[in-house]
């Protein structure tokens, strides 16, 4: 350090010329040494170091790497206070009187400099001499890459890398904020619009990711553009977003939000004009809420509401939607308890000929004869497993159970083993999303030792859509192990009728909701007609679902249509009465 050059101990001294000359000269080059090995220590550091005395004076400096922000002159024999600005000031004093107690100190601080902010930190050393305190030692750092670096990494914790928006973490914290200020100015009014896509893992799976990816951008700068500044977008992850609206005078005004909010999401997407619905969940932030995971739980609801209903609309949370949300849960749990011991059932129903009422097959249909609550409807606890992610499991522990079944039937009497008959289990499309699907039918089929052509394997023309090339490949290998496929709700989605003229498919099933309405609506009758006709000239068995009325048999009968099921030819039945029909081989 500079005033390290002009010490007194460099100095010769009159009791250096006598007989302490050699001791003098030993002291002189250990000090030299010292000198020396501190020079080297200070040039090896990229820091820029200055020393202060007990006044705060400047006593020294060292800069290497880092330039000085003032010239020498300016700073050395004046206190901090007089060199430095008061903001700079403000945090060495407390940083000083924390070091003359003998503490390290350290805080950081910005610069404007000409090529722009520059951060800066300090790390403050007490300096002692014999236990008291002569100063302190300050080490100067530039941190301006490691901040931006700090920037970045907090910037990307709390940012959605597709679109560029906040994520759930930021939008989490900034509604904390927005509930803390509802309560001080309850005149206003908050509100949380939680946004799903409709059917967007369908759509991006056929599209593809990048095309996708180009949408959630779209839907962000939709709702980005409807709201002001200050208001929050959020993806918060897969096609779910959030907006977070202040200021509202009226219920009124959060309704009409909703309405422009719904209007811009559900307009055509992309350059392709693709149609995508979005379905929204809505919040008022008002007494009793006080955090943000009761106000998403709430949307979350609402938004579940809104999708049992009419998809693309919007839903208001009410209370009870809380409550439903926690039957919905307590029915999860109910089902996942009841597939490891056992609790379900499997019911048939029959499958006839139009003209002979001979029964020529089953649906296999599960059913839940829960022990508390009765009978509950597939319609309720089927979505749940969707939902809950136990669709697979339930659908794999049907199979084996009509496996089973089939099995007992066919060594319960010969006339079973040799006439022909089939039952037909349905699958979800959501097996084709892993490699273990055909694994896991064979290892049944190999347990049970059931013949592959008694069962048929039931599928809806939403697989078609999501998994176009898996569809082949896997009905293809179906075909390979003896199991006919069905095509189910034919007509009801997508109408994917190009996939029958390459795929294995052997059966259509014509949906019930096309049958409501026959006879006597001549458009729905020609419907019937039609996919009749097709499935025959594509020769393959066609069945008409949801026969519930002799004037329904007698207009399948009347267009050909050979084979029909529905409450008319007889219902859902426990395993008992089916295998009597089965052996009778004819409905009475």
């Amino acid at each position: 350090m500079q005033n390290y050059k002009n010490s007194p101990a460099s100095n010769e001294t009159e009791w250096g010329k006598g007989p302490f000359r050699e001791e003098f000269e030993k002291l002189r080059a250990a000090l030299a040494q010292c000198e020396a090995k501190l020079h080297a220590l200070l040039q090896a550091s990229p820091d820029l170091v200055f020393v202060l005395d007990r006044d705060q004076r400047f006593v020294s400096y060292h800069s290497t790497l880092v330039p000085l922000l003032y010239p020498p002159s300016t700073f050395l024999g004046k206190r901090h206070g007089e060199v430095m600005g008061p903001e700079l000031d403000a945090l060495f004093q407390p940083a000083f009187e924390k070091v003359r107690q003998g503490e390290i100190v350290e805080y950081s601080y910005p610069l404007m400099k000409k090529e722009g902010r520059r951060w800066f930190s300090v790390r403050l050393s007490p300096w002692f001499v014999d236990e008291e305190f002569q100063g302190v030692i300050a080490v100067v750092r530039d941190i301006t890459n490691e901040r931006a670096m700090q920037e970045q990494i907090a910037l990307q914790a709390t940012t959605d890398a597709v679109t560029g928006l906040p994520n759930r973490v930021l939008f989490r914290d900034r509604l904390t904020q927005a509930i803390y200020r509802r309560a001080r100015h309850p005149q206003t009014l908050a509100a949380v619009f939680y946004v799903d896509l409709d059917r967007f893992k369908i759509l991006n799976e056929a599209i593809g990711h990048d095309e996708g990816d180009v949408i959630l951008r779209e839907v962000g700068a939709r709702l980005s553009a409807l709201l002001r500044p200050e208001d929050t977008v959020a993806r918060l992850g897969s096609d779910e977003f959030a907006v977070l609206a202040e200021g509202f005078d009226s219920l009124a005004d959060i309704t009409r939000m909703a309405d422009r909010l719904n209007a811009a999401l559900n307009q055509p997407y992309g350059s392709n004009l693709l149609h995508l619905t979005a379905s929204m969940g809505v919040v008022v932030i008002q007494d009793p809420i006080t955090s943000s995971a009761q106000v998403l739980r709430d949307a979350e609801a609402a938004l579940a509401t809104a999708k049992r209903s009419t998809r693309g609309k919007y839903s208001f949370f009410v209370p009870t939607m809380h409550e439903e949300a926690l039957r919905t849960l307590a029915l999860e749990n109910d089902l996942r308890r009841a597939l490891e011991v056992g609790q379900l059932a499997v019911y048939y129903q029959p499958v006839v000929e139009n003209r002979t009422r001979a029964v020529v097959g089953l649906e296999a249909l599960v059913r839940w004869p829960h022990p508390v609550r009765g009978m509950i409807s597939p319609s309720e606890f089927i979505p749940v497993a969707e939902e809950a992610g136990l669709v697979c499991e339930l659908d794999l522990w049907v199979f084996e159970r009509v496996c089973r079944q089939v099995r007992e039937w066919e060594s319960s009497t010969t006339t079973l083993a040799q006439r022909p008959w089939w039952v037909s289990v349905n699958f979800s499309v959501e097996h084709f999303a892993n490699g273990e699907f055909l694994k896991a039918l064979r290892d049944i089929l190999a347990r049970t030792g059931v013949q592959a052509h008694r069962l048929r394997i039931e599928l809806t023309e939403s697989v078609f859509l999501r998994y176009a090339e898996k569809a082949k490949e896997v009905l293809t290998e179906l075909n390979r192990m003896g199991l006919s496929t069905c095509l189910d709700d034919f007509g009801k989605g997508y109408s994917a009728m190009g996939y029958l003229l390459h795929l294995p498919i052997h059966v259509l099933k014509i949906d019930l909701s096309f049958l409501r309405n026959v006879p006597g609506d001549t458009r729905a009758e020609n419907v019937v007609r039609v996919m009749t006709q097709l499935g025959q000239g594509l020769q393959l068995c066609v069945i008409a679902e949801g026969v519930e009325h002799e004037s329904q048999a007698e207009f399948l009968r009347t267009i050909g249509c050979e084979l029909a099921q529905g409450y008319y030819y007889g219902r859902p039945m426990p395993p008992e009465e089916a295998g009597k029909i089965l052996v009778q081989g004819m409905l009475e």
